[in-house]
């Protein structure tokens, strides 16, 4: 989250948790922990130069300086994992997992329980707005979608049309068109939700769980369809996936021309084979004609979720909090230059057990040849000389296993026997 000329960075998992702040694009952080107990960070939000973060076991944090202290907001009993947050001025909403939601309209001093219609063990799975109307999914089966036009006061449930659907866990409003995305495909309104359409063409028992609009077109992060586009608002998709090497998306998000896309550490059968893929985050700046990988150097590949503040990249890592990037760093005028007859770096023998050779891609000259485990530590380097087009790894005394080499924006997985 930007705050000031500070850029508040999220660390944590079970076990607990950090805050720092940077003031040069992550080359040095300070920590800002001052007054947070241990916490998982699960969500951060900002509103009138407040930040509040979300989090797992402890509720909503606020910080009034920028990050540099923080205090516990006056929580009540159940909302101990807010794992959504929506700020509108004073008015904070906190979405928990397992039970329900819960407002506060002073900034978090005092905390209500909202939404009658939520039962035991019901969680919020999306929480959004859209010209002064919240618009909130949940995951008990059969519901439809919620909307409070007076920020929590009252709520009404929009579910005329809907069929079987287990979770509304993503939604895109536009005034009175709002498509919404659950766990088996998506559904369409265009009266507010006073009747839902079916949009399910080629996107049967498929999980829809980030929507974007730009312009005419929506945008839709699915589990293994990838990235699907539609100009009709749903009623055909055309798939945008050159270059994704994950097809379980996870999260979508713009800003300007840019697009990002990121995966999650998953596995699929194919042919009775159990074939792993491991999460990226994936960038492009010809509206889906082509995506490079830009994972970098992440400690871990599961990306559950991600947000842009004009340059400024944000992505959740799962157990380890939110990391952020300049997408300056990232060169992503490459994207244009790519050459689409090359999407997977180059390595032989593959599988390998000692010497292997990684092809150097000449058109983005990489300044290193990368080797990462499966938990995305990085196990290898080995610098490029100027004009090599092979670089020789000696994987040897590495253990058996799954690795992903990365040359340049190349990438690909290898096998070490």
């Amino acid at each position: 989250i930007q705050a000031g000329d500070k850029v508040i960075l999220a660390s944590g998992d079970l076990n607990g948790a950090s805050m720092y702040y940077t003031l040069d694009t992550g080359k040095t952080l300070v920590e800002c922990n001052t007054g947070m107990r241990n916490a998982t960070v699960l969500s951060l939000a900002k509103s009138n130069n407040i930040l509040y973060t979300g989090t797992m076991g402890n509720a909503v944090y606020r910080s009034q300086d920028n990050g540099v202290t923080w205090e516990a907001t006056n929580r009540v009993w159940g909302m101990d994992i807010a794992s959504q947050l929506l700020v509108h001025g004073d008015t904070i909403f906190a979405g928990t997992q397992y039970r329900g939601l819960y407002v506060s309209y002073n900034g978090g001093t005092t905390w209500q329980k909202t939404g009658n219609f939520f039962s035991a063990g019901m969680g919020v799975l999306a929480l959004t707005e859209d010209n002064n109307t919240v618009y909130l999914g949940t995951n008990r089966s059969g519901d439809g979608l919620y909307t409070s036009t007076d920020f929590g006061q009252s709520w009404v449930e929009k579910k005329n049309g809907f069929v079987d659907n287990i979770g509304i866990a993503s939604i895109c409003p536009q005034g009175d068109t709002i498509l919404v995305g659950y766990y088996d495909g998506a559904y369409l309104t265009t009266n507010k939700g006073n009747n839902w359409i079916h949009k399910n063409n080629g996107l049967d028992s498929i999980d829809v769980n980030s929507i974007i609009r730009n312009g005419n077109e929506i945008w839709i992060a699915t589990d293994s369809l990838g990235i699907q586009r539609s100009t009709d608002w749903g009623d055909t998709w055309t798939s945008k996936n050159n270059g994704i090497t994950n097809p379980w998306i996870q999260t979508i998000v713009r800003s300007g021309s840019v697009m990002i896309a990121c995966s999650r550490n998953t596995s699929s059968r194919q042919n009775g084979i159990w074939i792993p893929f491991y999460g990226a985050v994936f960038a492009t700046l010809n509206n889906g004609e082509k995506w490079v990988n830009i994972t970098a150097n992440l400690p871990n590949t599961d990306i559950t979720f991600a947000t842009i503040d004009g340059t400024t990249l944000y992505a959740g890592v799962r157990g380890l909090g939110l990391y952020t990037a300049n997408l300056a760093d990232f060169n992503l005028s490459d994207v244009h230059d790519y050459s689409a007859t090359q999407q997977s770096a180059i390595i032989f023998p593959n599988p390998g057990s000692s010497l292997v050779t990684v092809v150097v891609p000449q058109n983005t000259q990489p300044q290193m040849v990368e080797l990462f485990d499966i938990l995305g530590n990085s196990v290898l380097q080995q610098s490029v000389t100027s004009n090599s087009t092979e670089v020789t790894l000696n994987i040897s005394t590495l253990p058996k296993g799954t690795y992903t080499v990365r040359t340049g924006l190349l990438h690909t997985l290898f096998i070490k026997l």
